[in-house]
């Protein structure tokens, strides 16, 4: 270090705030370059994940709705107000089938139609009415 004692003091303070410039800069460029990266995965997000999460809690609420008309359509007992259940089941059934097929247009993985099927709640709803449950309820 003797090198360093032969400089003056105004080279040595100039030397030490151009490396600090330096390294200040080069942590603002590298900040610059990953800031640009989280914009990057937070567009996908917004573009891709978000549309395909949403669609699925409606796809999710259908199915709800699928179930608890039918078993509105099992309790009811008056003829006119079953088959106003009846209507409403049906209709709830077309409303799922279209927002699932909306739902398996936006799956961009080949692991969430294998997910999508395992969930309980779909299964439950598409089998409700191939049970035949309801359909026996009305020849009673």
């Amino acid at each position: 270090m003797p090198f360093l004692a032969n400089i003056k003091i105004g080279s040595r303070l100039g030397a030490g705030f151009a490396i600090l410039l330096f390294l200040l800069s080069a942590v603002g460029g590298i900040g610059l370059f990953q800031s640009s990266h989280i914009y990057d995965g937070t567009r996908q997000i917004g573009e891709h994940w978000l549309p395909r999460e949403e669609t699925l809690g409606a796809v999710s609420s259908l199915s709800d709705d699928v179930r608890r008309t039918a078993l509105l359509f099992l309790v009811t007992t008056d003829g006119k107000d079953r088959q106003v259940a009846r209507e409403q089941h049906t209709q709830s059934i077309a409303q799922f089938a279209t927002m699932l097929d909306g739902y398996s247009k936006l799956v961009s993985s080949p692991e969430e139609p294998v997910d999508l099927e395992r969930t309980t709640w779909i299964r439950n709803a598409r089998e409700c009415p191939k049970v035949g449950l309801l359909e026996g309820t009305v020849a009673k």
